[in-house]
Protein backbone atom coordinates (compact mmCIF):
# COMPACT_ATOMS: atom_id res chain seq x y z
CA UNK A 1 0.00 0.00 0.00
CA UNK A 2 1.61 3.63 -0.70
CA UNK A 3 2.41 5.79 1.58
CA UNK A 4 -0.17 8.10 -0.01
CA UNK A 5 -2.83 5.73 0.83
CA UNK A 6 -2.31 4.88 3.91
CA UNK A 7 -2.31 8.62 4.88
CA UNK A 8 -5.48 9.04 2.82
CA UNK A 9 -7.15 6.66 5.03
CA UNK A 10 -5.60 7.97 8.68
CA UNK A 11 -7.49 11.41 7.18
CA UNK A 12 -10.81 9.44 6.68
CA UNK A 13 -10.59 7.72 9.86
CA UNK A 14 -10.03 10.89 12.30
CA UNK A 15 -12.55 12.86 10.56
CA UNK A 16 -15.52 10.45 11.04
CA UNK A 17 -14.40 10.34 14.45
CA UNK A 18 -14.62 14.01 14.56
CA UNK A 19 -17.70 13.77 12.68
CA UNK A 20 -19.40 11.25 15.37
CA UNK A 21 -18.23 12.85 17.82
CA UNK A 22 -19.96 16.18 17.22
CA UNK A 23 -23.45 14.24 16.52
CA UNK A 24 -22.98 12.36 19.44
CA UNK A 25 -22.39 14.78 22.14
CA UNK A 26 -23.46 18.23 20.29
CA UNK A 27 -26.36 17.96 18.12
CA UNK A 28 -28.44 15.40 19.13
CA UNK A 29 -28.32 15.85 22.93
CA UNK A 30 -29.46 19.24 22.18
CA UNK A 31 -32.10 18.47 18.96
CA UNK A 32 -29.75 20.42 16.39
CA UNK A 33 -30.16 18.46 12.35
CA UNK A 34 -26.85 17.94 10.57
CA UNK A 35 -27.38 18.45 6.90
CA UNK A 36 -27.73 15.73 4.09
CA UNK A 37 -27.56 12.34 4.67
CA UNK A 38 -26.78 12.17 8.26
CA UNK A 39 -29.87 15.06 9.00
CA UNK A 40 -32.37 12.94 6.72
CA UNK A 41 -30.72 9.82 9.22
CA UNK A 42 -31.17 11.81 12.40
CA UNK A 43 -34.82 12.20 11.76
CA UNK A 44 -35.96 8.86 10.47
CA UNK A 45 -33.97 7.33 13.33
CA UNK A 46 -36.21 9.97 16.05
CA UNK A 47 -39.20 9.19 14.27
CA UNK A 48 -38.56 5.26 13.87
CA UNK A 49 -36.25 4.35 16.54
CA UNK A 50 -34.05 2.78 13.85
CA UNK A 51 -30.19 3.03 14.76
CA UNK A 52 -28.76 6.23 13.14
CA UNK A 53 -25.48 4.74 12.54
CA UNK A 54 -27.53 1.48 10.48
CA UNK A 55 -29.61 4.39 8.52
CA UNK A 56 -26.75 6.29 7.73
CA UNK A 57 -25.06 3.19 5.99
CA UNK A 58 -28.09 2.33 4.37
CA UNK A 59 -29.31 5.74 3.17
CA UNK A 60 -25.79 6.30 1.53
CA UNK A 61 -26.32 2.97 -0.71
CA UNK A 62 -27.43 5.21 -3.65
CA UNK A 63 -25.33 7.72 -3.36
CA UNK A 64 -22.35 5.40 -2.81
CA UNK A 65 -23.31 3.61 -6.24
CA UNK A 66 -23.58 6.74 -8.25
CA UNK A 67 -20.24 8.01 -7.03
CA UNK A 68 -18.79 4.73 -8.14
CA UNK A 69 -20.40 4.69 -11.45
CA UNK A 70 -19.01 8.29 -12.11
CA UNK A 71 -15.23 8.39 -9.61
CA UNK A 72 -14.35 4.42 -9.87
CA UNK A 73 -12.97 1.66 -7.52
CA UNK A 74 -10.90 4.19 -4.75
CA UNK A 75 -14.07 6.39 -4.28
CA UNK A 76 -15.78 3.39 -3.45
CA UNK A 77 -13.48 2.08 -1.11
CA UNK A 78 -12.67 5.15 0.64
CA UNK A 79 -16.43 6.13 0.83
CA UNK A 80 -17.47 2.64 2.03
CA UNK A 81 -14.30 2.64 4.88
CA UNK A 82 -15.53 6.10 5.52
CA UNK A 83 -18.87 5.09 5.94
CA UNK A 84 -18.08 2.39 8.10
CA UNK A 85 -16.40 3.95 10.88
CA UNK A 86 -18.27 6.81 10.76
CA UNK A 87 -21.44 4.30 11.60
CA UNK A 88 -19.41 2.71 13.67
CA UNK A 89 -17.92 6.02 16.12
CA UNK A 90 -21.44 6.77 16.00
CA UNK A 91 -22.57 3.96 18.13
CA UNK A 92 -19.48 3.52 20.04
CA UNK A 93 -19.15 7.44 20.85
CA UNK A 94 -23.48 7.53 22.42
CA UNK A 95 -22.29 6.94 25.76
CA UNK A 96 -20.28 10.16 25.96
CA UNK A 97 -22.19 12.66 28.09
CA UNK A 98 -23.11 16.02 26.01
CA UNK A 99 -20.72 18.95 26.12
CA UNK A 100 -22.93 21.59 26.07
CA UNK A 101 -26.71 22.10 26.70
CA UNK A 102 -26.48 25.53 24.96
CA UNK A 103 -28.41 25.48 21.97
CA UNK A 104 -26.01 27.92 20.35
CA UNK A 105 -22.70 26.70 21.74
CA UNK A 106 -23.82 23.18 20.41
CA UNK A 107 -24.59 24.88 16.90
CA UNK A 108 -21.43 26.59 16.49
CA UNK A 109 -19.15 23.89 18.09
CA UNK A 110 -21.25 21.22 16.33
CA UNK A 111 -21.01 22.93 12.47
CA UNK A 112 -17.35 23.82 12.63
Amino acid sequence: MKKDTVISYIIITIGALIAAFAIDTLLIPNTILDGGVTGISMIISKLSGISLSILVLIINIPFVLIGYKHLGKDFLARTIYGMIFFSLFITLLEIIEPITNEMLLATVFGGA
